[in-house]
This record gives C-alpha cells, sequence and structure tokens, in this order.
C-alpha cells in the first residue's frame, strides 16, 4: 500500500511540474507514446538516452570507470524571490547531479564564489556563470581570483550561426539551446550522459524554436513550464 501511495505522489507531482498534456508527462508517467512538437529544440528522446548512458556508467552508487577530470561548472545564480541558485559540475562527457546552492541570505554571490572556486581553483576548470544582474559579481570576483570564466548573458547579440553555417540566433540563449541541441543529437553529437533528474528533464523538453528575420529563437512551452 505505502508504495502504491508513493507512486501516486510522484505522479501527481509529474503533473503539476510537466503539465498533463506535456510529451514527457504521457511518456513517462501514463506509458503512452506522445509524439513531442516538431519544433521542439531538443527531442525527448535524445534527452531520455542521455540519461540512459547516464546509468550504463553508474550502478549501485558508483561509477563503472573513473570519471575524467573536472572539465566545467556553471552557476545560474538566484536573483532573490523564489528563484534558486544553481551549480553543475561537469567531467568531460558526465554531467553530476545538479546542485541546489541558494544561500539563505539575498544576493549572498560571495558564498556562491567561493563554491565555484574551490571547484576549479585545483582543476583550472572553466567556469560559466550567469552574468545577468547579481551575477555579475560572481563574475568580476572569480576573475580577481584568476578563474577562467565565461559570462553568459542569455539577452546579448552573438554572431555565431547554425551547424549550416548559414542561420543564425537571435540571441545567446537561443545559440546556446542550439549548441547543445547538436552535442546531444544521436548520429553527430557527443554521447552526453546526463543525470536523471525531473525538473531538468522538463527543462529540457520544454522549449521549441522559431525561425524569425533574426535568426532562430528559443521560447518555453507555458503547458510545461
Amino acid at each position: 500500500m505505502a508504495a502504491g501511495r508513493m507512486l501516486e505522489t510522484w505522479a501527481e507531482q509529474r503533473r503539476r511540474q510537466w503539465g498533463e498534456k506535456s510529451a514527457v508527462y504521457q511518456n513517462h508517467v501514463m506509458g503512452e507514446f506522445a509524439a513531442q512538437d516538431e519544433q521542439s529544440v531538443i527531442p525527448l528522446a535524445w534527452v531520455n538516452a542521455a540519461i540512459e548512458r547516464w546509468h550504463e556508467l553508474r550502478q549501485d552508487e558508483a561509477w563503472k570507470v573513473p570519471l575524467g577530470p573536472l572539465t566545467a561548472v556553471s552557476l545560474d545564480v538566484a536573483d532573490g524571490g523564489e528563484d534558486r541558485s544553481i551549480m553543475a559540475r561537469r567531467h568531460g562527457l558526465v554531467v553530476l547531479p545538479l546542485e541546489d546552492v541558494t544561500q539563505a541570505e539575498p544576493h549572498a554571490t560571495m558564498a556562491l564564489v567561493g563554491l565555484v572556486w574551490g571547484a576549479v581553483e585545483v582543476s583550472r576548470a572553466r567556469a560559466i556563470v550567469d552574468s545577468i544582474g547579481v551575477g555579475a559579481g560572481a563574475v568580476s570576483r572569480l576573475r580577481e581570483l584568476g578563474a577562467d570564466v565565461v559570462a553568459f548573458n542569455a539577452g546579448a547579440g552573438t554572431s555565431r550561426r547554425d551547424e549550416s553555417g548559414e542561420t543564425g540566433f537571435l540571441n545567446q540563449r537561443a545559440a546556446a539551446w542550439w549548441a547543445f541541441r547538436q552535442r546531444l543529437h544521436p548520429e553527430t553529437g557527443d554521447n552526453i550522459a546526463l543525470p536523471n533528474d525531473a525538473e531538468l528533464l522538463a527543462d529540457l523538453a520544454a522549449p521549441t524554436y522559431v525561425l524569425g528575420t533574426r535568426g532562430i529563437q528559443v521560447e518555453s512551452k507555458p503547458d510545461i513550464v
């Protein structure tokens, strides 16, 4: 009985999180095939394949093969309110479970800087930090410490092109989403392994794209996020 109640609770949580009309809910909870929007940036099947690769590498709380050195640390800095600060570590092609590093005090960016610097100081891994709003302070301080930092401004313009070299992007957000799409491509991608995280799965499956006069634009579907 307890197991049944837990299953019902999990299903209800996923319904509220993903939306019962979403492809990710229909596939993962209802067990029914649901075709994803043709304009999805990252097809659900590609995300599922990346999660399966993660499980193939890790079993019984241990890695089957040693992970390589830390390659990158990404930080999305909360801007107050209900937002959360999230940190992600990547070892080569393996992304570790996302870490909620939200600080008790609003805008406690120096504490976040300490976490990132502690991760990259020895490994010399690259840090990618959301530089909009309070994240700008984290970028500045990490650079003062000598970290290799990429300041990510989602709304900034970019000269990057898609894989054909013919189509540009509305902004850095669209370019970053498209680059990750290419890395997850089953035929030409990098075989990235992603942790089985319900929120991450929903976030990756949600965005769609449109091709406008200024290039590819990435949007989110309101019934999922």
